[in-house]
This record gives C-alpha cells, structure tokens and sequence, in this order.
C-alpha cells in the first residue's frame, strides 16, 4: 500500500510532485491515454490520489480515482462541476 498515488504527467509546473512523491507512488503517463493499467492499479493501492492543477480541469484520473474508492486530495481549486455519468 502507498500514502499517495499520482498517475499523469509532469507538464503544467508539476515538477513538484517528483521531490514530494517516492517512485513508486506516481505512475507518468506522457499523453492522455497512457498506461491505464499501471495507473489503475497504483490507485487502488494508494490511501490518497493527488490531484494537481493541469493542463484540463476534468482529469480521467479523476474518475479512475473515485471508482477505485481512493479519495482525492486537490493541491487548487477545481472548478465545479465535475461530470459523473450514472
């Protein structure tokens, strides 16, 4: 189990995460596809998903977050509303 988990990428001044977050608790995915696999998974064995300002204010991380039961922790604010299709 890890404290924190982030999967994306280190664009949009995210360089931050790599001094505050061990190796193993980010997953980088270099464009918005990704290794969904390797993200799923780090999610659901993370305690907390980080969730830094990009690039878009809706991540698909976001979502991969709350299915896997992870909560999230917003590092700004997010603007409303986040979209979850029932």
């Amino acid at each position: 189990a890890h404290d924190f988990g982030f999967a994306g990428s280190l664009c949009c001044g995210r360089g931050w995460l790599t001094e505050l977050l061990r190796l193993d608790e980010r997953v980088e995915l270099r464009d918005h596809t990704g290794s969904a696999a390797n993200a799923t998974r780090l999610l659901r064995t993370a305690s907390f998903a980080v969730e830094p300002r990009g690039d878009m204010p809706e991540r698909r991380i976001i979502y991969e977050a709350l299915h896997a039961g992870t909560p999230l922790v917003f590092t700004s604010p997010v603007a409303p509303p986040l979209r979850l299709l029932s």
